[in-house]
């Protein structure tokens, strides 16, 4: 045995490392730091939307950012800027996203 690891990232992030650290020999141990889902109140972030001519920018930093907000805005039906004004930028960091 190599040794072993602690992987602290969420569950599910960066798919096949744990088997390739085993693979090399390392006893891997997972205990996620981060959680992923929905809020338990979508209201400020409905707010947020409803309001975007408000703000600079939109940012995503992550393409499960922007998956997410994609998709609540999908599931709620209204538009991203009920004013019909989207004064904020859109920033995006990596390629993936």
């Amino acid at each position: 045995m190599a040794g072993w690891i602690v992987l602290t990232m969420a569950e599910g992030g960066f798919k096949g490392l744990p088997g390739l650290l085993r693979d090399l020999g390392y006893e891997v141990r997972e205990a996620p730091l981060l959680r992923f889902g929905p809020p338990a109140d979508w209201k400020p972030f409905d707010h947020a939307v409803d309001h975007l001519g408000a703000y600079g920018a939109i940012v995503f930093t992550s393409p499960r950012a922007a998956r997410g907000f994609t998709r609540r805005i999908l599931e709620s039906g209204g538009p991203i800027a009920p004013d019909g004004v989207l004064n904020a930028g859109v920033w995006v960091s990596g390629e993936a996203t």
